[in-house]
Order: C-alpha cells, then structure tokens, then sequence
C-alpha cells in the first residue's frame, strides 16, 4: 500500500483537485454554453432559418382554396382547389389597349402595380393565386422570372393606423406565433419581396383611407425595389395612387365561361366521390372514384352550359368567377330552370345556403334552430347596419347587440349568440374574417340583402343621398330592381339622372337600372338612352366605351343596333375598330346580319387599316355566316396579303366557315382531354406528370406532317432562304423551329402547342398511342419497322390514325410545338398541370430557350412514339429526323 501511494500520489492529487474544479465549474459552464445556445439561436432565428418553411405553410393554408363564397366546408360541399380551378385572367391599361394574360404585366420598369376591377371580378383570387405561386406551392416561372420574391400578402382593411411595416410583422397577419425581428424588413430593404394588397376599397372610413393611400405611397418610396400590387374595385378608384401602374381586369369570355364551370365542377365532384369511400380508401378506389367523377362531372358540365346559353339574361352577367360560383351553387342543388335575372339568382343562393342545406342535415340540426325565414330578416338587418355605418365586419358583440332587439319577432326562441352561430357555422352567409369578427362571405351577397330590407322598408331616399358612394352602387341597383310600385322605381332612376355627373359609372348605372326589368314610361328610358349614345360617342378610354357599349345593350338592344349601323357607315375608323371587337362578335348571327356586307366590304378594302381588316375576319370568323362567293373572295384577298396578323385572322374565319379541309386540317373540336402520363405507364418520365385534364377550345391542325414539296413552295414563292430536305410527299426535314414558324406564318397560321398537339394525337381518353394503349409496329415509322429513313406522309393511314382522323402524329419524324422547355437541361422551367398563361406559349422567347418536339421518329422506339412523351431542343438546331405540322387557332393572330 505504500508503494502504491509513493508511486501514484502525484496522479491521484491532481486528479482529486481536477474532480473538485469539475463540480465546482460545472453550473457555470452549463450556463455559459446555454446563454451561448441561446444567442446563436437567436441569431439564426433573425435570419430566418426554420421560419420561411413555416411562414409559406401558413400562407399555403390559407390561400389554397377558391374563396369566392363562404359555403363550402359544409357537410355538402367542399372548397375547389385553386390551382386546379383557376382561370387565366386578361387585362389591359388604362389607355385603350389589348388585353394581355396577367402574367405579363410584371416588368422591371413597373414594379407598382394597381389591378382594377368589378366586383366579384376575382381581384382577391389573383392574389391568392399569386401567392401559390411565389411559395412555390404552384410551379409557375413568374417565380423564377421575378427572382423568387418573399411572398407578403395584407389585408388593407387591417391596417387601421398602424404603418405597413408593422401590419406585415405582426403574428396576426403572418398567421404564426412568432416572427423573427426585422425578418421582414430586412428583405423589404434588400428589394426580395413582392408585397400584396387586398381590398383598397374596402377601407370605407373616409378619413383612414386617405391614411391608408399615404401610408402605402410611403411604404412604395421606402422600399421601391420590391413588387408591390394592390386591387381595388373600378368604382373605389380616383387615381389614389398616381405612380402605380393601371390595369383593369376583364371578364370571362365564352371559352373561360365553360372552363371555370369544367374545372369547378370537376374538383366538387371529385372530392365528393372520394370522400364517400371513407378513412384510407385503396389507390384502386380512388382511382375508380376518380374516373366516375371525371364522367359525372363532365355531364354535369354540359348541362350548365347549355342551360346558360338558352338564358341570355343569366349568360350576360355571367362573366365573372363571383357570379360563376353562384350559378354553379344553384345549378348542383335544383332541378329547375336556373333564374333569369341576378336578384333571383342571389335569392336562389341564399334559399340553398340557408334552407336547403339545413334540410339535409337534420340529424345535427339544434333543436333551438331558426326557420330560413327568420334566418333572412336578421341577415337583412345586419347587411343594412353594416352598409349604413361603413362596416365589412363586427365582433360577435355588437351582433348580439343588433340582434337582440329582433329575436321578439322571431317564431321560435333563440339566444342571439346561437342565432348567430348558427348562421356562421350552418349557412356560411356570415363569416370570421378575424378572430371574433363576423363580416359577409361576398360583398354580392351583402349588397342583396341590404338593397331587400331597403325595398321592403321604403328608404329610397337613402339611395338617392349616397347615389356618389361606390359601395352603396351595387346596392343601387339591385333595390331598384326589387321596389313595388313603378312609381318608386320611376323616381329613383329620374333622380339618378338629375344627380349623376355624364362619366361613364354615372351613366352606366342609369342604363343597368333599366335591365334590372324595371317598369318605367317611355320617356324616361328614352332620356337615358340618349345620354348613353352621347357617351359612348365620345368615350375617352376602351374601359369607358366596354361600360357603356354594355349598359346601352342591356338597356336597348334596338336602339344598340341602330347605332351600330351608323358608326359603321361613317368615317371614324377608330369608333368602327371598337364596336368590331367589342360588339358585333357577341351579338350572334341573327341579330348580326344587318352588318355583313359592311364587314365583307371592310375585309376587302385594301385601303383601310389593317386591325381594323383584321377584327372584320375575326367577327365573321366567330358570326359564321354562310360563306357565299362575296365572302370567300374578301378572305381569299385578305389571305393573300403580306400582313401576319391579317392573314392569321383570314386564315382563322376561312377554317371557322366549314373551309379547313380545303387546307389539309382536321377540325379538333372543343372540350377536356387528358393530357400528360398516368402512374401505371411504366415507360413514363417525372416530366410527363402528373396526368391532368385540360380543357381545350376548338382549334384545327394538319391532317399530315408538311411534305418537303409543300416546303419547297414555300421556298420558291416567299423568298425564303434555302432550307429543309426530303423527297416529294415524305414530310420535310432538317428544319430548324424558326423554319417551321416560318412556313406556318406563311401560310396563315402558326405550331401546335404541345397541348394541342396531344389532344390531336391521343383524343379525349388518354391512351397511349393514337390506335389504343397497345403499341404496334406495323401502325407507325418507329425504329421497330427498320425504316431506316422517313416513308410518306399517310403511309400508315388509316390504321394508324388519331381518334380525330390525323395521319403520322407519332413516329416519322419529330414535330415542332411552339411550346416551350426553358434553358435550364436540369431543370423543367414549365412543368405540369398545362398552363396556357405561364410563358410557355411565347413565340418571341430567346432562342437559349429550348422548344418542345412531339411524336418520336423513325430513328426512335416505341418508347417516344407515346402520345404524352415530351422532347426538346434549342429552336436553332436540326436533324434529320425533325419535322412539323401546322395549326389553326384563335391564337394565331396574338403569336403574329
């Protein structure tokens, strides 16, 4: 033992006093490496780390779904995805201009934007879109195009009389519990955000709006190089903000129409069918529910709209998402024909929201709960007080308190505070547009239920006093609509004219009194007309001229054509532009006849200016007259001219009147198809899904790929330089993309877009190959025939032709779409679901974007002969296996 302690005493003391410091120091350290700990975390949380992840799940969460109406969720119906229902929105400038897709008015240049537009118009829903997008929950290259912005979205009836800044950092608005300090404003300085403002017209204070104006104006000159866009309805603008940009949004038009109703009925439908399988239903089930809603919703589809189109009165209003989802709502749930005008159609909606759906859920019905009828004369009083005093939302306590007094009235006993929340939770009329506070699902639906408890209680003389106020203008006229007798009505519209200044608003909302089937005498009506003509012969801006074009046709169809034929005949050309691509094309051919001759003769002269020669050709295009001698001979003329988009628009009227076979097309009618490769393709590429349906307008395509014949005429007749090789009727070769368009553009037309060019090939039912989901050798030139080279065109015909009756669309040599890949070979810049309003259509893209090929060749196996397989090369390059076929589509005269 002493040995041991001589030997080792050195270790065994300095260990002893090693063992004393350790749990003397051991607190301290612990609580250095924590506050160590805590200050890294602190610093990375202010840089964000974790907290992007979260915040764009948030934003996700709550913009996903269309929320056009506050009804879905219910036990009946559930809210469509956006990005699967969403309609590519048009717009234009204030100054008279074509509409353009919305992705097209982001530049450098402007990065303060203002989107106007009417209500229900879907100015929220762009936002909620955009949103998606620049979280990357939608695959857009807007994001990519704008360098991938922070995404902020605010509501401006939020903002009260805090700053911007503060509104934006605030937990409420980000929809989480904490926001990293200064994460915001850091990147608002770097200029990495695109920041989105809702509802500039819903700040109704009159006082806190000029707040608002100047607080965004400030927060634009602090932080300039960020995107920053705000909607606001027409009729809430004065130019607030004079260094914004303009854009007015514009309506549907007939092909957005029938897509809206395809694309919503086929998400409701879907989601019904696969929610009646239960918790975990099999793949198999799913995709069996799938496919019967795909069919159920298609027959669906079709009797909307061919209701919709034996209704005039409900088709002329129904342009917008809003009214869209209404008629759809009253369609799915009745059995009747749907109303005639828009009053009915809100009192049919509300009947659905408030009865129908109550009816059929019975079983968790309360036993306290309020009839339909005291359900709609609380919601009367409440839409009323809100209108009165500048309201969009009350916290659950001042409704108790508006409703209190009622519930006297009421036929069966009920607290307030179950009255209303059974109306939230049951009918989804009312709202939580905060925590606590209860506003109305759309402003449609408020504006209705006010303008009745102002019919039913007499208070015309409010209407009269708040006649200049943008938010009392919806209310207008639908109450005089509604108001008995036609003495009221008659006095409220003289009353209108004799305060209404002559803008296009004022004047507008005297001629929509009148289509609100109002009776009044003649005499009055023929005052307002007269103000209407006046105004729409010195209308300022296209915007103008659309509102009252439209007011007067709704007013007076009669007197609309006599005008009509008198701008014709006379000598303004810039007045005959506008009624030729605004009026006469939706007229319809009976009432359009009285103005052929005028437009055969306008098409035919070749001294008149050439938009206007062209809008001539694309309303007959869409009148589809019968094509007697004179007409056919303007369009041979106008075909012939040098002009691209002249002899796009004669190229496109002359397939419209029944002529295309005559061009070597095939007519691809209109409709859903599906487009891309299911899961089960064992031979399918990531970039080929996921399968989708697509709706398509009808649009015409080469029967055959072009012949190295018909190129070589081309050559020799245009001037054009020497290119392209093969024989007689084999289809041409070595052809670069900017070759094909070449040929196309002579010719009056343009490519196939990819979408297009599928469609044609496979049909409507997304088989694999053009005969069937078999592939065979002996139906098309692949590399399993050991050609060796190209065979001519029709070769394979009829055998091997599409459903539509197109030769050659796969093997034989690749074929040009004008469709785009992007730069990038690693990564897909236009991915799947199609989208027509994303960039990959743009005919003037940089030629280090490549173009997408379709069809394989003889060179290529089975393999690239699928319908859905997707090739791409730069536009400059060619091979000796490249080919092309030409198309016709009202897109034509845009890529010109």
């Amino acid at each position: 033992m002493g040995d041991f302690w001589t030997n080792n005493s050195d270790a065994i003391i300095v260990g002893v006093i090693m063992l004393l410091a350790g749990v003397l120091l051991a607190k301290p350290l612990e609580a250095l490496l924590k506050r160590i700990g805590a200050s890294l975390e602190g610093f990375f949380q202010s840089l964000g780390f974790g907290f992007q992840k979260n915040y764009y799940r948030a934003l996700v969460k709550a913009h996903q779904w269309l929320k056009l109406i506050g009804i879905y969720n219910s036990a009946d119906l559930h809210a469509p995805r956006l990005k699967e229902v969403y309609v590519s929105l048009r717009m234009n400038t204030a100054k008279e201009s074509p509409p353009v897709p919305w992705n097209r008015i982001f530049n450098d240049k402007e990065k303060h934007i203002v989107i106007l537009g009417q209500p229900g118009a879907g100015k929220s829903t762009l936002l909620d879109y955009l949103t998606l997008i620049f979280t990357g929950h939608i695959s857009h290259p807007l994001r990519a195009d704008l360098k991938n912005p922070l995404p902020v979205f605010v509501r401006l009836r939020d903002l009260g009389t805090q700053s911007l800044l503060q509104l934006i950092e605030s937990p409420d608005n980000v929809g989480l519990k904490k926001v990293p300090p200064g994460y915001f404003e850091r990147l608002l300085k770097a200029g990495k955000c695109i920041v989105l403002l809702d509802g500039l017209d819903e700040v109704l204070d009159e006082k806190i709006h000029k707040e608002v104006v100047k607080e965004i104006i400030s927060f634009s000159n602090q932080y300039p190089d960020n995107w920053i866009v705000v909607t606001c309805r027409t009729a809430g603008w004065d130019r607030q903000l004079p260094d914004f940009r303009q854009y007015n949004m514009q309506e549907f038009n007939p092909d957005d129409v029938r897509q809206f109703i395809g694309a919503w009925y086929r998400e409701v439908t879907r989601t019904e069918e696969i929610n009646k399988l239960g918790a975990l239903p099999k793949p198999q089930a799913i995709r069996e529910a799938e496919e019967r809603a795909r069919h159920l919703a298609l027959k669906q589809t079709e009797s909307l709209w061919n209701a919709l189109r034996k209704n005039e009165s409900l088709l002329r209003i129904a342009r917008t998402p809003l009214i869209l989802s209404l008629i759809t709502l009253v369609h799915k749930n009745r059995t009747a024909d749907l109303p005639q005008g828009r009053a009915r159609l809100y009192r049919e909606c509300l009947d659905i929201l408030l009865d129908i759906w109550d009816g059929k859920d019975k079983g968790i019905a309360s036993p306290d709960a309020p009839s339909p009828k005291d359900k709609l004369f609380v919601l009367k009083i409440i839409a009323f007080h809100y209108l009165e005093q500048g309201l969009l939302e009350l916290d659950i306590e001042g409704l108790e308190k508006l409703v209190e007094p009622l519930l006297k009235d009421l036929t069966k006993p009920v607290s307030a505070r179950s009255l209303i929340r059974q109306i939230h939770e049951r009918s989804g009329v009312l709202v939580e547009q905060a925590i606590g506070k209860y506003g109305f699902a759309h402003r449609a639906l408020h504006d209705y239920l006010a303008a009745s408890y102002i019919a039913e209680q007499n208070k015309d003389a409010l209407l009269i006093n708040h006649a200049a106020e943008e938010r009392w203008r919806e209310v207008i006229l639908i109450a005089i609509g509604l108001v008995q007798p036609k003495q009221r009505a008659e006095t409220l519209l003289s009353s209108l004219l004799r305060l209404g200044s002559e803008s296009a608003a004022s004047l507008a909302l005297a001629g929509w009194s009148l289509a609100e089937d109002i009776q009044v005498s003649e005499k009055l009506r023929a005052s307002v007309q007269t103000r209407l003509l006046h105004g729409l012969e010195n209308a300022p801006t296209f915007a103008d001229f659309a509102l009252l074009s439209g007011a007067l046709a709704d007013t007076d169809h009669a007197a609309m054509q006599s005008w009509i034929s008198s701008v014709l005949s006379g000598r303004d050309p810039a007045l005959q532009k506008r009624v030729l691509a605004s009026l006469i094309p939706d007229m319809g051919l009976e009432q359009a006849k009285p103005f052929l001759p005028t437009l055969i003769r306008a098409l035919a002269d070749s001294t008149a200016e050439i938009p206007l020669r062209a809008q001539c050709a694309l309303a007959l295009a869409k009148l589809k007259p019968e094509a007697d001698s004179e007409l056919l001979n303007a369009l041979t003329f106008a075909r012939q001219q040098e002009d691209a988009a002249l002899k796009s628009a004669a190229t496109w009227a002359w397939c419209e009147l029944g002529r295309y076979e005559e061009l070597g097309l095939v007519k691809i009618p209109e409709g859903e198809f599906l487009m891309g490769s299911a899961e089960t393709d064992k031979d399918a590429h990531d970039i080929e899904k996921p399968q989708h349906t697509l709706y398509l307008p009808a649009y015409y395509i080469g029967k055959y790929p072009v012949t190295a014949q018909e190129y070589q005429t081309f050559v020799r007749e245009s001037g054009y330089k020497e290119s392209g090789r093969g024989a007689g009727n084999h289809p041409v070769m070595l052809v670069h993309w900017y070759d094909a368009l070449a040929f196309a553009r002579w010719k009056g037309m343009t490519l196939p877009s990819e979408a297009e060019w599928e469609k044609a090939a496979r049909g409507v039912d997304g088989r694999m190959y053009p005969w069937g989901n078999e592939f065979d050798a002996k139906k098309c030139n692949t590399e399993e025939g050991k050609k060796k080279g190209t065979t001519p065109v029709g070769f394979y015909s009829p055998q091997g032709d599409s459903p539509f009756g197109c030769a050659d669309m796969v093997g034989n040599v690749w074929e040009w779409t004008r469709s785009l890949r992007g730069a990038d070979w690693d990564e897909l810049a236009f991915k799947y679901p199609y989208r027509f309003d994303d960039g990959r259509e743009d005919e003037n893209a940089d030629k280090s974007i490549r173009r997408v090929l379709r069809g394989g060749s003889w060179y290529k196996d089975r393999s690239a002969a699928r319908c859905a397989y997707r090739n791409y090369y730069g536009p400059d390059y060619f091979n000796y296996n490249f080919g092309f076929r030409v198309s016709a589509s009202p897109i034509s005269p845009v890529g010109s």
